[in-house]
């Protein structure tokens, strides 16, 4: 945002976005080791148009305006990598916990 107020054109709107294309939900159980989320077929969803919206619409932005103008860089260029870097200290922890992998009963 510092960078929208310092250096953004007034009135510019400013779109920050991974560069994935992953499916969210599947991309945080894989970066937490959990199972991906349920899907259920897109016909199923026709009795419920809110649902069937939800699941159909693209949400995808760009923030080639950001880089641009702005020179913004993410710290971390997917938020699946973001994500796993996240989820690295709690996988460490956990293989270290009394009883967890990497670990021997006393």
């Amino acid at each position: 945002m510092l960078a929208a107020i310092e250096r953004g054109k007034p009135g510019q709107a400013y779109n920050i976005a991974d560069d994935s294309q992953l499916g969210f939900g599947g991309m945080v159980a894989g970066s937490f080791g959990l199972r991906p989320p349920m899907t259920v077929p897109l016909w199923m969803t026709a009795v419920m148009p809110y649902a069937r919206r939800a699941v159909t619409c693209s949400l995808r932005l760009s923030s080639d305006r950001a880089h641009a103008e702005l020179g913004w860089q993410p710290t971390f260029r997917t938020v699946a990598d973001g994500l796993r870097a996240l989820a690295a200290p709690r996988s460490a922890q956990a293989a270290n916990a009394p009883g967890g992998p990497g670990r021997q009963p006393a």
